[in-house]
């Protein structure tokens, strides 16, 4: 996935409101994760707070919310570089449809869903992997569920991808 890709899931997943993921939270799978209850309103607020910290460019309550994992990976920069140029995370787009949150101990999976049409243009699902350290919520990985169309005129690129590098 392109590091464009990447930021765009991370300012779209950090710009969900608790608005949206309480009317589009949906059950999932039979593995013992929650996806309703205290953890998952402990969620949405962590998110929440994300998308407050995005919004007014407050980098303290930013790298709150973020592994240093998610740093290098979504937003290729170190937590000092955040906090030195916050417009390596700021955003103003409008967030994405959170369509499920599940839960499990100190794990939780959020999935979004971008419509046509923003984004680049094109529609795709992504989920992003959240780790509770130190009682609080934070996300650490992306990965892409589908994309269903990419508009004409799109450039392809070759990328090589490598397990455990």
């Amino acid at each position: 996935m392109s590091r464009t890709n990447k930021r765009l899931f991370c300012l779209a997943l950090a710009g969900a409101t608790f608005a949206t993921v309480l009317f589009g939270a949906a059950a999932c799978g039979d593995d013992g994760g929650s996806t309703s209850g205290k953890s998952v309103d402990e969620v949405r607020a962590a998110i929440d707070e994300e998308t407050a910290a995005e919004k007014s460019g407050n980098a303290d309550n930013f790298l709150k919310h973020v592994t240093d994992r998610w740093l290098k990976t979504v937003i290729g920069a170190t937590r000092d570089e955040v906090k030195a140029d916050p417009s390596k995370f700021q955003s103003e787009d409008a967030p994405p449809t959170i369509t499920e949150i599940k839960v499990s101990g100190s794990k939780a999976t959020v999935q979004v869903s971008f419509p046509p049409g923003q984004r680049g243009g094109f529609e795709y699902r992504n989920a992003g992997d959240m780790v509770k350290e130190g009682g609080v919520w934070k996300l650490d990985k992306i990965h892409v569920l589908s994309a269903a169309k990419v508009p004409s005129g799109s450039k392809k690129v070759n990328v090589d991808l490598t397990d455990f590098a």
